[in-house]
């Protein structure tokens, strides 16, 4: 037995001179002298731990809950009424409203309506009206026109990519490279 302290430990494995003891194996194992198996606590023995389902948790396994109904779809509508009649007369304000609640809990059809809504905006900038477009946004609605302009970037074939690369450039300047990050983590999509 070897004192350390307060607490009293058994040497097993090895010899000591008070007791002479065989070698069982080839490692020394330090046991607490007052901790036997049968007195082990209920909680380190416990298999509570196995029921969990860890393939729940897997992340290509994981769906983002879906809001379809009449809502989302009549909130689009709505905002491209109204982003229509702001576009003729004040471009800003068009580009807040088509920004404002994107339905990224809706299905594709409702998101894509949406989308096409702001391309739309997007395309009615000239290049020398972007920056002063993008630097009246707040981080937030940066964060929702980074997301549309990487998803107009994922299809070249709208004929939007030039704008769109003009368009990335003044919010990366005014959000900095933080809304890249939070666009391309986030799950919920435009």
């Amino acid at each position: 037995v070897l004192l350390l302290g307060s607490s009293s430990l058994s040497l097993q494995g090895h010899s000591t001179q008070q007791q002479q003891h065989q070698p069982t194996s080839s490692c020394c194992l330090l046991v607490p002298h007052h901790t036997h198996p049968a007195t082990m606590s209920k909680a380190s023995r416990s298999r509570d731990f196995r029921k969990v389902h860890v393939e729940d948790f897997d992340e290509d396994n994981y769906q983002d809950d879906v809001e379809e109904g009449p809502s989302e779809a009549d909130a689009v509508a709505a905002r491209e009424s109204k982003t229509r009649t702001l576009l003729n007369t004040d471009k800003d304000a068009a580009l807040v409203a088509a920004l404002d609640s994107p339905p990224v809990g809706s299905d594709s059809q409702v998101k894509t309506r949406n989308y096409n809504l702001v391309m739309n905006v997007l395309s009615a900038f000239k290049p020398s009206e972007i920056e002063a477009a993008v630097k009246r946004l707040d981080p937030a609605q940066l964060d929702v026109l980074m997301k549309y302009v990487y998803r107009g970037m994922a299809q070249p074939e709208d004929g939007f990519s030039g704008q769109l690369l003009l368009f990335h450039a003044q919010v990366v300047s005014a959000a900095g490279l933080g809304s890249i990050v939070r666009v391309l983590t986030d799950r919920k999509t435009v």
